[in-house]
């Protein structure tokens, strides 16, 4: 009986050291930056990009992964390390002007979420820090006619003038 109740202190001393280490795990998350693709006719897809400075304790440094609904994305760090940048593209048509919230994640945070995502359940795991980035929607700031269309009529005009010209000179 004794065995079994040392057991259970060693057991519970270890989940709360564990729970305490994660919670020293802490991020300061500054400078965010946040860009959207505007302009439709400049770009095929939209582009969310979201950058910021983060500083952690030594317990949370490493790698981050940023979740934007269900899709999960690696975090890029600068070459020295100061700044980090989460981006992705979706199609015009999936693109809908609002809010969208990253969640950025620790490593054992990703890994939490990812079990969570396997098992179908309800995600347990903390972010770190959201971001919300504002999309205004897609603005249409060019002609009315698309440029390759204008460049294809322009060929066109073009080789027939030219053409017309061989033909009276060839006379």
């Amino acid at each position: 009986m004794a065995m079994m109740m040392t057991m259970e202190v060693a057991v519970l001393l270890v989940a709360l050291l564990a729970l305490s280490g994660h919670a020293a795990a802490k991020c300061q998350f500054t400078d965010v930056a946040t860009y959207t693709t505007t302009d439709k006719m400049l770009a095929s897809k939209t582009v969310f990009v979201a950058e910021f400075s983060a500083k952690c304790s030594s317990d949370a440094e490493g790698k981050f992964y940023a979740a934007v609904g269900d899709a999960v994305y690696p975090v890029v760090a600068s070459t020295d390390g100061s700044r980090y940048e989460v981006s992705w593209a979706d199609t015009h048509k999936a693109s809908q002007s609002g809010s969208y919230n990253i969640r950025i994640f620790s490593e054992e945070g990703y890994a939490a979420l990812r079990r969570a995502q396997r098992s179908g359940t309800e995600s347990e795991a903390a972010a770190l820090q959201t971001i919300t980035i504002e999309h205004p929607g897609l603005a249409r700031s060019s002609l009315f006619i698309q440029t390759e269309f204008l460049a294809l009529v322009a060929s066109l005009l073009i080789f027939l003038a030219a053409n017309n010209l061989k033909s009276k000179l060839s006379e």
